[in-house]
């Protein structure tokens, strides 16, 4: 490509007399979109065999913007206006550093706006939580999708008589969906069983429930008998 993504920093970026460190630099990402108002000419050595137009405040390079086509190119502009921000850090002289924690954890925090630290706390768990759940979901997901691999020759194998193949395939994903449950389950109360004993406690039973139901599931008596029958073909 002719141009590449780039991002510049003003020399000096600061909040009255003390200057942001570069990890708290990097942490401001309100940016918003620089309108260009100003034509461009040719310049020779870049867009030889493109035109240069300035729609909607971006440069276009290209014949049509209506109908681009491969190889044409939009060049736009953003940036971040000079504003309050609120920081939670360690202060070092005229700059700050991330503040570590007796754990060997930091907390460096920055929002747009004026906030109390209560208020920046309570937004930082609410992300924290917020992607722990994410991944969580993401891992649920990604074991249910193995498991499933795993059972699917099953399904191929009972594909000698369609309906049948059907049939085993709907049970293989709930038995790995199930499965999923229960060792996602198994694994966060794990994680939580010396922070969250109760909680994660309450997860292992939920846990050995769902394990307990399955296998009556599968025990299940067939109608009109007291025993587990077998067909002999």
């Amino acid at each position: 490509m002719e141009f590449k993504s780039s991002s510049w920093d003003a020399e000096r970026i600061q909040i009255g007399d003390f200057k942001l460190s570069q990890s708290l630099v990097d942490k401001i990402t309100n940016f918003k979109p620089l309108e260009a108002k100003r034509e461009i000419r040719r310049n020779p050595n870049y867009a030889q065999k493109s035109n240069i137009q300035l729609v909607d405040g971006i440069y276009y390079f290209g014949d049509d913007p209506v109908s681009p086509k491969v190889g044409d190119l939009r060049v736009g502009f953003s940036y971040v206006a000079p504003q309050d921000y609120s920081i939670i850090s360690k202060q070092i002289k005229n700059s700050f550093e991330p503040y570590r924690t007796k754990s060997g954890g930091t907390v460096e925090l920055l929002s747009a706006g004026t906030h109390s630290a209560d208020e920046m706390f309570k937004q930082a768990e609410d992300l924290n939580r917020t992607k722990t759940w994410i991944w969580r979901g993401l891992g649920f997901g990604m074991m249910a999708l193995g498991l499933f691999l795993v059972l699917k020759p099953l399904s191929v194998a009972a594909d000698v008589i369609p309906f049948i193949g059907d049939i085993v395939e709907v049970g293989g994903l709930l038995v790995a969906i199930l499965l999923a449950g229960c060792l996602s389950l198994i694994t966060i109360a794990i994680a939580w069983i010396f922070y969250r004993p109760v909680l994660a406690i309450a997860m292992l039973v939920i846990a050995c429930l769902l394990v307990y139901g399955a296998k009556q599931l599968k025990k299940k008596d067939i109608p009109g008998s007291s025993d587990a029958t077998t067909i002999t073909y």
